[in-house]
């Protein structure tokens, strides 16, 4: 049981983060009834990927990355393709996390540089990681528990300044093809723990009812706490600035600025701290989640014995080239999740459920994953977001 909480944390925690800020940004073009049930549909999407990849790790009866899932029921292509993915995949993560959380500092403390506070948080996440995974999920747990308790004092006060008469309901013109194409990478990419799951897997000893619960209110909490949070924010938002919320829903207005925005709703010092900090929490236990998978997924690439599987060496492979891609790319945020969106839904997705196929389904841990209908409208969402996000980049 204590391991099923501590993975629920986990998991929890490493989805908390780029969606608390990026879901009322790009959501902001739709209304709040279109975002609630498009929340919704996402989150049941991203659980049954997760149960697909944790079905792959059960059946190969050992804890092992995606590309590594691919060696044993396919071969090298397969391997190939989920070891870079998983790669790609995370070295786009942290960069966008590091650039939420420095953009927030800077907003808080201008007098100290963006490349400063970068490279202060990137040496922060660097040695949380060469800590033991048992030690780092303690820490996660305790500002897991930090965090949720001011979340909720935030939602409350948000709520308060919420003018409920006017709320942002409906767009005034139907969204496009290319508006919902646009946004659905990014809120595919905040609903995304996927890379973390043989970590995950390995941590709850392979117990399939663990893990299945472990991932349900895992990926469940976080979503109804975006959905309630989204609301809280469109609707102060909306309701203490209506041209403020249209440049928003215009892509006019970088995360800094919308937690600048947020802070000003309150006049009370003690309530600015407490927005100002949760922000900054948020990124750091996405940094934390993220990182803790890329570590054990560069762990297996070294021989046993060699130099680089030293903890302070793939602490440092981990964390030094975000920080660098962080301190490069513009407006870093939005712009990477976009594309960490497409990458996702390769890992998370595509090929697990082509892996699947070389299972007998009378061999199934959980019988949900032999209904074709779930498989198919699962891999449809994800081409669909391999599309739109190719569309987007190429035009």
């Amino acid at each position: 049981m204590n391991r099923q909480f501590g993975a629920i944390f986990l998991i929890a925690g490493t989805c908390l983060g780029s969606g608390m800020l990026a879901l009322p940004i790009v959501l902001s073009k739709i209304g709040l009834l279109y975002s609630l049930f498009f929340m919704l549909a996402m989150w049941a999407v991203m659980y049954v990927g997760a149960l697909i990849t944790v079905e792959l790790n059960l059946q190969a009866k050992k804890s092992m990355p995606l590309g590594l899932l691919g060696r044993h029921f396919s071969g090298p292509i397969a391997q190939n393709i989920g070891t870079l993915s998983l790669k790609i995949l995370s070295y786009a993560l942290l960069p966008a996390f590091l650039y939420g959380a420095t953009s927030i500092i800077h907003e808080c403390l201008p007098s100290f540089g963006k490349k400063a506070i970068l490279i202060a948080l990137g040496g922060v996440a660097y040695f949380i990681l060469i800590c033991q995974t048992s030690k780092i999920d303690l820490l996660n747990r305790l500002l897991f528990f930090i965090l949720l308790g001011g979340l909720f004092f935030l939602i409350t006060l948000l709520l308060c300044k919420v003018e409920w008469h006017t709320l942002p309901l409906l767009p005034s013109v139907f969204p496009s093809s290319m508006t919902w194409g646009t946004l659905l990478p990014v809120v595919f990419t905040s609903f995304g723990f996927h890379g973390m799951i043989h970590t995950i897997t390995a941590y709850c000893q392979n117990d399939k009812a663990t893990l299945k619960k472990a991932f349900f209110w895992g990926s469940l909490i976080p979503a109804l706490i975006y959905i309630v949070w989204t609301w809280g924010v469109l609707g102060a938002v909306y309701g203490s600035d209506v041209s403020f919320y249209t440049q928003l829903s215009q892509n006019k207005i970088e995360v800094g600025a919308l937690v600048r925005a947020l802070a000003t709703l309150t006049e009370k010092p003690f309530l600015k701290t407490l927005i100002w900090s949760g922000m900054i929490l948020k990124f750091m236990l996405s940094i934390i989640g993220v990182g803790i998978s890329l570590r054990d997924a560069l762990n297996p690439l070294f021989p046993e014995k060699s130099i680089y599987r030293q903890k302070w060496l793939l602490g440092l492979m981990t964390m030094l080239p975000p920080v660098l891609i962080a301190s490069i790319v513009p407006n870093a945020f939005i712009t990477i999740l976009g594309f960490a969106g497409m990458i996702l839904a390769v890992i998370a997705i595509v090929l697990p459920i082509y892996l699947l196929q070389f299972i007998p389904t009378d061999q199934f841990h959980y019988k949900m994953l032999t209904l074709p209908v779930i498989k198919y409208t699962i891999l449809a969402v994800g081409l669909c977001v391999i599309g739109f996000e190719l569309f987007s980049l190429l035009r």
